[in-house]
């Protein structure tokens, strides 16, 4: 079996050191040594992006919210669902990860950052949605294993009723 390569790290803003790996065709994102996601598995986020647009793709203007780039399999997702007229903000803390999503992550999920729909915020998306009340037809969180703040203390409050209030 081959061993995992190193091929970039960082550390979030709390400290929380990330990390991108692969081996063979198989890419991971560590968070303090833990999987939080992986080219393998990525239905979630198809999910994720079908069910929370299938309202939205019929609407003239879409205006999604992504909070979390991850791998980029939630915005191409998005992209795929809704109309070409949509914007499609993506916000994320990380900015080593959205460095890997336009270079080795890129062809993964067919490019997604190069679609003229997206508009990529490099910032917490707390920060986003406190900053623009009401400005999103859907909001779609992806900045965790789920609403247990796998990563960090800090994402329990997207999930907690004011974080769902702010959404």
């Amino acid at each position: 079996m081959k061993v995992w390569e190193l091929l970039g790290e960082s550390s979030a803003p709390d400290g929380t050191q990330m990390r991108l790996m692969r081996r063979d065709d198989e890419y991971i994102i560590l968070a303090n040594g833990k999987p939080l996601m992986s080219s393998r598995l990525h239905g979630s986020e198809q999910a994720l992006a079908t069910l929370g647009c299938s309202r939205a793709r019929v609407l003239e203007r879409p205006r999604v919210l992504v909070g979390g780039l991850g791998m980029g399999f939630t915005l191409r997702a998005v992209l795929d669902v809704l109309p070409r007229s949509a914007v499609v903000t993506v916000a994320e803390l990380v900015p080593a990860v959205i460095e890997w999503n336009r270079a080795t992550l890129a062809p993964l999920a067919g490019n997604p950052l190069r679609d003229p729909r997206v508009r990529l915020l490099a910032e917490d998306v707390g920060f986003t949605l406190r900053a623009n009340p009401g400005g999103f037809d859907v909001v779609l969180l992806d900045v965790d294993n789920g609403p247990a703040a796998f990563t960090t203390a800090e994402n329990a409050g997207l999930y907690d009723n004011g974080g769902v209030a702010a959404a």
